[in-house]
């Protein structure tokens, strides 16, 4: 039966519409031919797992992205000389190092089959659509001693939120011998915004990215699968490669805010055509998936009855690659609506009283920014509860997940109830929200900390001693407090021990 049906796509004649943007960043239409000559050199064997995964009517896409898709590079030169938004760390301290290929190949679009629709569970029915040639590129951190890389590459589908590309490897985790590549996925990375174009990738440094080249978001969950399977294919073909000789053994996609939705996106309309990810780690994650038509961001988190968003969804079940999906105070209201149960293979954890990107993150971003000449955002107040110990925590907990079968803990959500059928946040005594993951500045409170879809890095009014004395009783107690909401943290293993000591002397910040 193979063999006919093998036999009969060989022979048959094969078209595949491809888009394309032009200087004038238009979509065109064009055709692509590929002959009976070509497939046959491309050989059975060749085809032969891309067959198997999808059916004959899709063979010219798969076969293409397969087999064309090219990695170049170490990128080096351009005008600025530098990685855009690389971080800002000494490399050579931590025992890493960085660098920057392209990409290019072919891209496969979704879209929902017949009779199908983006339904609440998650269970999407879906079908590869157009095709077309892109070229992106992806920045790679890696252990400098490939002794010291433990198999794990975590996968960040950069975020454009800002018009312009944010992503960078931070915390404590990432620097234990994980391997870390950011994928600049999406259009806005590339190009910009008519706002923010002087920061896009092609006009910040025209010199390093102008052969950019990127068909639009409804092809960046195929852009982001084909550029972090190319690197691995790379790697294994020889050393110096873009994971230079380094063997990995799993790969987790992860993302933030933007960047969630999108996974969140993959793993339901993209994942069950490709097996490349072991795990997902969304972060951040409001409970929304984009939908296949790509709607404006307002219609995706605007209102849309029975008290959820647009683009309100749950995750499907996988089998094969565990989620886990970590949201901040900022997203829980939104998220309310599509929460999930943890199950087997699903794992949620919401972080009570936190902003939407912890703090540490922010100061990263800032850094970058600076350096890269783009404005910072105006408003330095921010919500100052962190959480970045969370996400690394996060990281540690989902690669063990896939390599050993043991699953997370399970924590209780943020607490929130319906009141005049609209979700409201239960508080205790301090005005802080009950429920969640409880990080010390919440647990043993030092001041009221919100943060919402509104202002997503939040605000945090901080007590003064006389609010203090009259919640704690007296500075010991408070101190008391601060540790005991410590040691819930190290007793749930969310906390590693280096990071331990600086959170305990945090708390004579807040009482001196």
């Amino acid at each position: 039966m193979f063999d006919r049906d093998l036999r009969r796509c060989l022979t048959a004649p094969i078209t595949t519409r491809i888009e394309s943007r032009t200087s004038t960043e238009e979509q065109t239409i064009v055709k692509l031919e590929l002959s009976r000559r070509r497939l046959i050199h491309m050989g059975a064997a060749g085809l032969l797992p891309t067959l198997l995964s999808a059916g004959c009517a899709n063979t010219a896409i798969d076969a293409v992205g397969a087999l064309d898709t090219q990695v170049t590079g170490p990128i080096s030169g351009g005008d600025k000389g530098w990685i855009y938004r690389s971080p800002v760390l000494d490399l050579d301290a931590l025992g890493y190092v960085m660098e920057e290929f392209f990409v290019s190949g072919t891209a496969r679009s979704f879209k929902l089959a017949d009779g199908a629709e983006t339904s609440f569970d998650g269970e999407w029915r879906t079908e590869p659509d157009l095709a077309s040639p892109f070229t992106t590129r992806i920045f790679i951190l890696r252990p400098a001693d490939p002794a010291k890389y433990n198999g794990v590459l975590l996968a960040h589908w950069q975020n454009v939120s800002a018009g312009y590309e944010n992503g960078y490897p931070t915390g404590d985790e990432i620097f234990k011998g994980y391997a870390w590549m950011g994928v600049s996925a999406q259009a806005d990375g590339i190009y910009g915004t008519p706002r923010t174009r002087p920061y896009s990738l092609k006009e910040w440094d025209s010199a390093r990215y102008g052969e950019l080249n990127h068909p639009g978001d409804a092809f960046s969950y195929d852009i982001y699968a084909k550029s972090v399977s190319a690197a691995l294919a790379r790697s294994a073909k020889a050393r110096g490669g873009s994971l230079a000789n380094l063997k990995t053994k799993s790969v987790i996609a992860m993302g933030g805010s933007q960047s969630a939705w999108r996974l969140a996106t993959y793993i339901n309309a993209v994942h069950p055509h490709q097996k490349i990810f072991n795990g997902f780690l969304l972060l951040s994650h409001f409970g929304v998936a984009m939908p296949l038509s790509e709607p404006s961001i307002p219609q995706l988190l605007g209102p849309a009855g029975n008290g959820r968003s647009g683009g309100s969804c749950q995750i499907r079940a996988t089998s094969d690659a565990p989620v886990l999906a970590i949201g901040s105070q900022a997203e829980a209201l939104t998220r309310f609506p599509a929460r999930q149960p943890d199950t087997d293979t699903f794992r949620s954890w919401e972080v009570a009283g936190a902003p939407h990107a912890p703090p540490s993150t922010m100061a990263m971003k800032n850094l970058t920014l600076e350096r890269d000449g783009i404005p910072l955002p105006g408003g330095a107040d921010q919500n100052i509860v962190e959480w970045g110990y969370v996400v690394d925590a996060g990281i540690r907990k989902l690669a063990k997940w896939i390599d050993t079968g043991e699953a997370p803990p399970q924590f209780p959500p943020i607490s929130i109830v319906l009141k005049d059928g609209r979700p409201t946040f239960e508080t205790d005594a301090a005005q802080n929200v009950l429920g969640g993951i409880r990080p010390p500045e919440v647990a043993a409170p030092v001041g009221v900390h919100t943060a919402a879809l509104t202002k997503l890095l939040g605000h945090s009014e901080l007590f003064g001693e006389p609010r203090m004395l009259e919640l704690h009783g007296s500075r010991e107690r408070f101190l008391a407090s601060w540790n005991e909401a410590v040691d819930v943290l190290v007793r749930a293993d969310l906390l590693e021990p280096e990071q331990e000591g600086p959170i305990r002397a945090h708390a004579s910040d807040f009482w001196k």
